[in-house]
């Protein structure tokens, strides 16, 4: 990775995380918190390298769950929307 793209993943990251603890995204809610700074960061980074996906993502609000629940046996009965982001092996990874 080069250091553009380091700093501009620093810069993305800083700038979610005083959204998040402006917005209360990151305070304890009944002893449990919704987003920790990892997930945050993961999220910044898959964000980055696949913009597209928040696109896809603002339409459908399940496609991340979706993604996440993704088993390799399943490809086949897959929506497309779902095929598409599947087959980014990194992804799956994140």
């Amino acid at each position: 990775m080069n250091p553009r793209r380091i700093k501009q993943f620093l810069n993305a990251f800083r700038l979610r995380v005083y959204i998040a603890v402006e917005t209360g995204l990151l305070d304890e809610v009944s002893g449990k918190r919704e987003l920790g700074l990892e997930h945050l960061g993961a999220f910044t980074a898959i964000s980055l390298k696949y913009p597209e996906l928040l696109l896809d993502a603002a339409d459908r609000r399940t496609l991340l769950s979706e993604i996440e629940r993704y088993e390799p046996d399943d490809l086949p009965n897959l929506p497309p929307l779902i095929r598409k982001w599947v087959e980014y092996e990194d992804l799956l990874l994140s």
